[in-house]
């Protein structure tokens, strides 16, 4: 964080910490937190709000291939805890976020690409420019260490792909990854270059860390037509 700035307000064992601004990945955040005493353990209560935050700086926490990660996202969310220790907040941490991200890269990723090859069911035609889209919302809720994560449609090459799934803090995944390819505007390769016949959906299952994630098939392949 950089220039914090906040106005701090004491009362009958109840801080109100107010107005609070900074900036961070340059962009700039805001918020609120009350931290009521009175209680034991104490019960915190925080709302923030990002704008303008790059995506570049969370690519080191992230699996390698998004190394090239760009972008900017917004957040806003609600937060409750109990306790002032590391380990009392986390293990009591409870809230929701919305974050909201915009012109994002990937760099030479093609997650498309990825994706059929782990489903096992081909290859799609190579892209020749950067993966791009243009935006995409992630609900996110948070409870037992953990956040539950749910996007909307992210558009690649007219194909739907959506996230659900949870990311426990300990960076352990448990995510599912469904793409709808009736709108796809790139063809199948076999093996061997020839056309293959039109897919419809793809279902697959990742587990493992942040960095290190494991892909497997969740059923096979739905195909356009009979």
């Amino acid at each position: 964080l950089h220039d914090f700035q906040a106005r701090v307000g004491i009362s009958g064992r109840v801080v109100r910490v107010s107005h609070a601004t900074f900036r961070t990945g340059g962009g700039r955040g805001k918020g609120k937190l009350t931290v009521d005493l009175t209680r034991s353990p104490a019960h915190l209560v925080a709302d923030a709000a990002l704008e303008s935050v790059h995506l570049q700086p969370l690519a080191p926490f992230l699996p390698a291939a998004l190394e090239k990660l760009r972008g900017v996202y917004a957040a806003s969310g609600h937060f409750e805890t109990l306790g002032l220790s590391r380990q009392e907040v986390g293990s009591n941490l409870q809230g929701q976020a919305t974050v909201r991200l915009k012109n994002v890269s990937l760099g030479t990723f093609d997650p498309l690409r990825k994706l059929a090859r782990a489903s096992g069911g081909g290859l799609f035609e190579p892209v020749r420019r950067e993966t791009n889209f243009h935006a995409a919302t992630l609900t996110l809720e948070v409870n037992n260490r953990r956040v539950v994560v749910t996007s909307s449609p992210l558009e690649f090459s007219g194909a739907q792909v959506r996230l659900n799934g949870t990311c426990a803090f300990t960076g352990a995944v448990d995510m599912n990854v469904s793409a709808d390819l009736r709108g796809l505007t790139r063809p199948w390769l076999a093996a061997e270059g020839e056309a293959r016949p039109g897919m419809q959906t793809l279902k697959l299952h990742l587990t493992g860390s942040l960095q290190k994630l494991t892909v497997e098939p969740v059923q096979e392949l739905s195909r356009v037509g009979p």
